[in-house]
C-alpha cells in the first residue's frame, strides 16, 4: 500500500513539474480540458443535443431541429426547398442564366469561427489548407460552376452584423468582388453566428430570452443577406460547436448549446408565417408576396456534449480547440496536429503517430458531407448531379452511380418502381427492356431494390431519435420520424402518437382546432375531411351535388387561417374531399362526374381556402385516371386507395396498376388498408397475418381504413 501511495505522489509531482514549464495560457487551457469534458462536469447538468433530445424538453422547450421534435425537414418545407432550388443555376455578372460561363457563389457569413472553418481568410497560416473550401475543392466532387467564398470575418458577431448599415457588409461584398465575381452570382449562404460575451453585454439575461435575442439577430441577418446579395435563394444556418473548453467569456456554455434553439426558432418563424404578415417578414417566395429573405433551413448541426458522443458519434475534445491563433482560448477551432505541427496549447511539439484531426478540418469535413448530400443543395453543389446525392443515413451503402433511375432517362419516377416490382425474384435484369433492376448489386431483385427507388421518390427521413437523458424531462413513449402517416381511421385522441404517425380525421368545426393541436403535439400527419357525411352534399335522389358540397366547405371559412398553420407545419397531409366517388351504390346509381371532382379541387385550392393543401379523394387511382378529364393540368392532387383481398389482386398488381395510373394522371397515390372490410370476402375483416403481409409489402400503409 505504501509503495502504491508513493508511486501516486511521485506521479502527481511529475505532472506539477511539467505544468510549471507551460505558459499561463497553456495552464488555463489544460485546466479547461479537465473541467469541460462534458456539461455535467462543467455545469452540473447534462445538456442533450437537439438531435438526440427526442420528445424530451430543455427548460420546457422541445428539441429536434424542426417542428414536432423532428430532425428532418417537414414535407411542406422540403417541397419549398425543392421549388426554390430551381432558381439556383450558373449566372453571369448581371444575374442572368449562363450555363456555359456562369457561376454559383456559395458565400459564408459569420464571425471568427466561421471564417476559420470556411477558409481562414486573414487567419493563421495553414488554416486555409484544412478548411471547408479547400476540402470541397480537393474532393473531386465540387461542381466547376460552384465557387466557395469566405465572407465571414473575425470579431463580427451577431449583434453587430444584424445592423444593415454596419461595415461588415462592405467586407463581405468586397470578398466577392475582389475575387472577380458579382454580388448577383451569390445564390446560397452558410451562416454561423453568436453573441460576443453575452453575460457581460446583457447581464442577468438567461434562456429563453438570450436565445430569443439571438434568433432576432438571425432574422435581421437573413434580411441583410437578401438586400446585399439579391439572388440568394437558400440560407443554411448552423449553431455553435461545443463551448465547454473555453477559458474566456466570449461564448461559453450553455450559450453555445442554446444557440441551437435560436436557429430552430428562426426556421419555425419563417415556416409559420402567413401572407398577412409576409411570413413574419421573412418571405422567401415571390408567389407569396414581397421577397425579403432567402429560404432558411438547418445546415449541419455541430453541437455535441464534449467527450459524450452524440448518437451519430460526433464529439468534441481539447484537440479540437488546441492549436490556433487565439492564445489557447478554448473557443476557436484548431488546426490538425500532425508529425510536424504540434499544439501551441498543450506544448506538444508534434503527434508522432501521424495526425490528430483539429476542429477546423472536422467542421470543414462535416460541411462537405452536408452540402453533397442535402436534398436541396446536392444537385448544384456536385459536379455530377445525382451521382452522390445519397442520404448518409441510407440503410446500406450502394455502389457508385446507383440512383434508382432504372430506365436511364435521367429521372427517378414511378415507372422505375414499376419496372422493379414487375421483376421481383429475377436474377438482375428487368423483365421489361434491357434494364438492370438489381440496384444494390446483390444478384437478385427484391424489395430492397424497390426501397432504393422509393428513397428517391420521397424525401429521406432520419432514424428514430434515441431516448432522452434521464436528466431531461422524458416522454413516456419513443418518437418516430415518419415520411408518411401510418394510423387508423378517426382514432380517439388517447391513441394519438406512437406507434401511430398519422391517420384520417373527420373534423367537426367545434372541435377541429383542439383535435389538430393534439395531432400536432403527438407528431401526427393526417388526412382530413371537412364536409361531413354524404347526405350533406347529395341531391334528394342521392346524386352528388357540388353546390351543396361547396356550401358545406363554406362553413369553415372562419377557421381558414388557423387550419392553414397546420398545413404549413406538415400536420395536415391532405384534404380528402369525398370518398368512393367510383361506387354507383353511393350516388343514386351513378359515379361522381370527374368534372365535379375537379370543381371541388379547384374550390378547395381557391384563395378563400387553402391553395397549398393537397386535395384528393378516397378512390382507386386506376378509376380516376380512366375518367375523361384532364388530370395533368388540374388541381387534383392524390388518391387514398384501399387494398382489399376480396378484389383478388396480388400486392404487386395493386401497386403496379395504381402507380402507373397516378403517373399517367400526374397525381400522388397513397396506399391504405381496408382492415374491417378488406378480407378475402367482402365485409370480412382482415386477419392479423393479412395486415402484416400487406403492410410489409407496401412498406408504409398510410391509413388503416375504417
Amino acid at each position: 500500500m505504501l509503495r502504491k501511495t508513493a508511486s501516486l505522489i511521485a506521479g502527481f509531482w511529475l505532472v506539477v513539474s511539467a505544468v510549471l514549464w507551460l505558459s499561463q495560457a497553456q495552464i488555463a487551457w489544460a485546466a479547461s480540458c479537465v473541467s469541460g469534458v462534458n456539461t455535467q462536469t462543467l455545469l452540473g447538468k447534462t445538456l442533450v443535443p437537439l438531435t438526440d433530445l427526442g420528445l424530451g424538453l430543455y427548460q420546457g422547450y422541445p428539441g429536434g431541429l424542426y417542428p414536432n421534435s423532428q430532425n428532418t425537414r417537414p414535407g411542406n418545407w422540403e417541397t419549398a426547398g425543392q421549388q426554390i432550388k430551381a432558381n439556383i443555376y450558373p449566372r453571369d455578372a448581371n444575374g442572368n442564366r449562363d450555363d456555359v460561363n456562369g457561376k454559383i457563389v456559395l458565400l459564408t457569413i459569420g464571425m471568427s469561427n466561421a471564417t476559420m472553418e470556411s477558409y481562414g481568410w486573414q487567419m493563421a497560416s495553414g488554416e486555409p489548407l484544412e478548411s471547408f473550401k479547400t476540402q470541397a475543392e480537393q474532393s473531386g466532387l465540387l461542381s466547376a460552376k460552384v465557387v466557395i467564398i469566405d465572407g465571414a470575418d473575425a470579431g463580427e458577431t451577431a449583434e453587430l452584423i444584424a445592423n444593415p448599415a454596419y461595415t461588415y457588409w462592405d467586407t463581405a461584398k468586397n470578398r466577392v468582388t475582389t475575387q472577380g465575381y458579382s454580388l448577383n452570382q451569390v445564390q446560397a449562404v452558410w451562416v454561423k453566428e453568436a453573441v460576443k460575451q453575452p453575460a457581460a453585454q446583457f447581464p442577468g439575461e438567461t434562456f429563453p430570452a438570450s436565445a430569443q435575442r439571438l434568433e432576432g439577430y438571425y432574422e435581421s441577418i437573413a434580411r441583410n443577406i437578401k438586400t446585399y446579395f439579391p439572388n440568394t435563394q437558400t440560407a443554411y444556418y448552423s449553431s455553435r460547436i461545443y463551448g465547454g473548453y473555453t477559458v474566456t467569456d466570449l461564448n461559453p456554455e450553455p450559450y453555445a448549446y442554446e444557440s441551437g434553439f435560436s436557429v430552430k426558432w428562426l426556421i419555425e418563424k419563417q415556416m409559420n408565417g402567413t401572407v398577412a404578415n409576409n411570413y413574419n417578414n421573412l418571405n422567401w417566395d415571390v408567389n407569396r408576396g414581397a421577397v425579403v429573405a432567402p429560404w432558411i433551413a438547418w445546415g449541419p448541426y455541430l453541437w455535441a456534449d464534449g467527450l459524450n458522443p452524440r448518437s451519430d458519434g460526433l464529439k468534441w475534445d481539447c484537440n479540437d480547440v488546441a492549436n490556433n491563433a487565439h492564445s489557447c482560448d478554448g473557443t476557436h477551432p484548431s488546426r490538425n496536429i500532425d508529425a510536424t505541427t504540434g499544439s501551441t496549447c498543450s506544448g506538444t511539439s508534434a503527434d508522432p503517430t501521424g495526425q490528430i484531426e483539429g476542429g477546423i478540418h472536422k467542421v470543414g469535413r462535416i460541411l462537405v458531407d452536408f452540402f453533397k448530400t442535402d436534398t436541396v443543395s446536392c444537385s448544384w453543389f456536385l459536379g455530377s448531379p445525382g451521382q452522390n446525392c445519397l442520404n448518409p443515413a441510407s440503410p446500406s451503402p450502394l455502389p457508385s452511380g446507383v440512383t434508382g433511375d432504372v430506365d436511364g432517362n435521367g429521372q427517378v419516377e414511378n415507372a422505375d418502381l414499376i419496372l422493379v416490382l414487375n421483376s421481383l425474384e429475377s436474377s438482375g435484369l428487368c423483365m421489361t427492356g434491357d434494364y438492370n433492376c438489381d440496384l444494390n448489386a446483390d444478384q437478385k431483385v427484391n424489395m430492397i431494390d424497390a426501397a432504393v427507388v422509393i428513397s428517391h421518390l420521397i424525401p429521406p427521413v432520419a432514424s428514430p431519435s434515441s431516448f432522452p437523458s434521464p436528466s431531461i424531462e422524458p416522454s413516456p413513449t419513443p418518437t418516430t420520424d415518419a415520411a408518411l402517416p401510418l394510423g387508423p381511421f378517426n382514432p380517439p385522441q388517447v391513441e394519438y402518437g406512437y406507434p401511430f404517425t398519422g391517420g384520417f380525421l373527420d373534423l367537426k368545426i367545434s372541435t377541429a382546432l383542439a383535435t389538430l393541436a393534439s395531432a400536432k403535439a403527438s407528431n401526427m400527419h393526417v388526412f382530413v375531411h371537412f364536409t361531413g357525411g354524404r347526405s350533406n352534399f347529395q341531391t334528394s335522389t342521392g346524386a352528388f351535388d357540388l353546390t351543396k358540397w361547396k356550401a358545406q366547405l363554406d362553413n369553415w371559412k372562419s377557421l381558414v387561417p388557423q387550419i392553414q398553420a397546420y398545413v404549413d407545419d406538415g400536420t395536415i397531409t391532405g384534404h380528402m374531399m369525398l370518398d368512393e366517388p367510383q361506387d354507383p351504390n353511393n350516388w343514386d346509381g351513378n359515379t361522381v362526374p370527374c368534372s365535379d371532382i375537379l370543381g371541388a379541387a379547384d374550390y378547395s385550392h381557391s384563395a378563400a381556402f387553402w391553395p397549398n393543401m393537397p386535395a384528393g379523394a378516397g378512390t382507386h387511382a386506376t378509376w380516376i385516371a380512366d375518367q375523361s378529364c384532364d388530370w395533368l393540368s388540374s388541381k387534383f392532387d392524390f388518391t387514398l386507395t384501399p387494398y382489399t383481398y376480396a378484389r383478388g389482386q396480388t400486392y404487386q398488381d395493386f401497386l403496379s396498376a395504381n402507380l402507373d395510373a397516378a403517373s399517367r394522371g400526374g397525381f400522388t397515390f397513397y396506399a391504405s388498408l381496408n382492415v374491417l372490410d378488406g378480407g378475402t370476402t367482402k365485409g370480412v375483416e382482415m386477419t392479423q397475418q393479412q395486415i402484416q403481409d400487406a403492410g410489409g409489402y407496401f412498406l408504409c400503409p398510410v391509413v388503416n381504413y375504417k
